[in-house]
């Protein structure tokens, strides 16, 4: 496996563009991941984490979800019943987060339980948005407790009513409760 040292990235949002070189005009690539230098801080952001294709440190083996890397921007595709995305990242300090999800779906009675470190932390119903890819935001009414340290937050498609699957999922933000809300993504 190739590694392309990138140097030290300031906070905020990064976007990281691959293309051809050499005269070629096609490019195959099964698997890339960004990975943090052990030895670098972190420098997350405590009041607002973004979960999205970029930050997924797992999927689930035996799962169908995929990274729709051809929509702008890309978003996890394909959730089925039992299906799950991990999202692994470190926080400075404890707190509760509420999550708004960024989703599309055109069946209803779709779920998705978010897991903190293993636990169940809640089921959110999600509304049908009518297409794959007509998407809305969605705020949970429930907060999540993250403590301090390294934190896994499984999102995990449950009670899936209908065959077709669950839906997509653009992006999850988790603001600390008490925070402005409603922002733009």
């Amino acid at each position: 496996m190739g590694k392309i040292p990138c140097g030290p990235l300031g906070a905020g949002r990064h976007v990281l563009r691959l293309t051809c070189g050499g005269g070629k005009d096609f490019l195959n690539l099964r698997e890339a991941r960004l990975v943090a230098d052990k030895n670098a801080a972190a420098t997350q952001d405590a009041a607002r984490i973004e979960l999205s294709p970029a930050e997924i440190s797992a999927f689930q083996r035996k799962g169908h979800v995929c990274v729709e890397w051809q929509n702008t921007p890309p978003n996890i595709g394909c959730l089925n019943e039992g299906d799950a995305v991990v999202f692994r990242f470190n926080l400075p300090r404890a707190g509760d987060y509420i999550p708004t999800f960024e989703w599309s779906s055109p069946n209803s009675e779709t779920h998705l339980r978010l897991e903190v470190n293993g636990k169940p932390a809640d089921t959110v119903a999600l509304e049908k948005t009518g297409d794959w890819h007509h998407y809305t935001r969605q705020l949970s009414d429930v907060p999540i407790k993250l403590p301090m340290g390294t934190n896994e937050l499984v999102i995990r498609a449950v009670d899936v009513a209908n065959e077709s699957g669950a839906g997509n999922l653009r992006c999850l933000r988790l603001e600390l409760a008490g925070q402005q809300r409603g922002s733009q993504f």
